[in-house]
């Protein structure tokens, strides 16, 4: 196998039309100094941008909390409204269910109770799995730090 002048090879497994590439080099006339002015411009820039990524990140996160406590809020005002309104309507139909069962005298009571904590199940596994979501939700700027400990680590590498 022989190579062409322009960087190519006669006799490889895929021989066939070759186009000519040219290589040429490009020299950087720019003094250290210049490079140097580049590169703390650059720095500038990318820790501003880092900066907003980190701001978006958190209203982000804000946002979310947000609409977290929305949700345990609605949760309690259902709470709340279930237990004043649903509660007298199903418990006249559950006390009179239960009258044969075990007397009237004992239906009055046992079927408030009843409702009330079935209610509260429901309340309580809504405030809960809004709180799980607001726990899981950091207001930590997660993918900034980790683009911060990257290029810090790019930085050591580079002056090493």
């Amino acid at each position: 196998m022989s190579t062409t002048p322009y960087g190519g090879s006669i006799g490889s497994p895929t021989d066939g039309a070759r186009i000519p590439v040219q290589r040429t080099t490009v020299r950087d006339e720019r003094s250290i100094g210049q490079l140097f002015k580049e590169l703390q411009s650059e720095s500038s820039t990318l820790v501003r941008q880092e900066v907003e990524l980190a701001k978006a990140e958190v209203m982000e996160s804000v946002r979310s909390y947000a609409r977290s406590a929305v949700s345990m809020a609605i949760g309690g005002a259902l709470l709340l409204a279930a237990l004043f309104g649903v509660l007298w309507t199903i418990n006249m139909a559950l006390t009179a269910l239960l009258e044969d069962a075990v007397g009237l005298e004992n239906a009055v009571w046992l079927s408030p109770l009843i409702l009330s904590a079935v209610i509260a199940i429901i309340g309580y596994s809504m405030v809960k799995g809004a709180s799980n979501r607001m726990r899981e939700e950091s207001l930590v700027p997660r993918r900034t730090t980790e683009t911060l400990k990257e290029e810090k680590q790019w930085l050591k590498n580079r002056h090493a």
